[in-house]
C-alpha cells in the first residue's frame, strides 16, 4: 500500500518481508477496546499490511 508521507505513487518495498511483529498480549487487547481519549492517536492504516498470523503476542516480563 502506498504510503503518503514517504511514497504516495507505489507501495513501499518490505524492508524484512518476513518479520514477525512481537507484541505484548495485553498491549494487543487494549487496542481491541480502546479508551475514548485513545482514539485520536490510534493508526489503524499503519497495520492494514500487516497479516495478522505475523502478529506474535507474548507475555510481559
Amino acid at each position: 500500500m502506498p504510503q503518503p508521507d514517504i511514497s504516495p505513487h507505489q507501495p513501499v518495498a518490505a524492508a524484512f518481508p518476513n518479520a514477525k511483529l512481537l507484541a505484548q498480549r495485553a498491549e494487543l487487547e487494549a487496542m481491541a477496546d480502546l479508551h475514548p481519549f485513545q482514539r485520536p492517536w490510534y493508526q489503524p492504516a499503519t497495520f492494514v499490511d500487516l497479516p495478522p498470523e505475523r502478529i506474535c503476542p507474548s507475555m510481559a516480563a
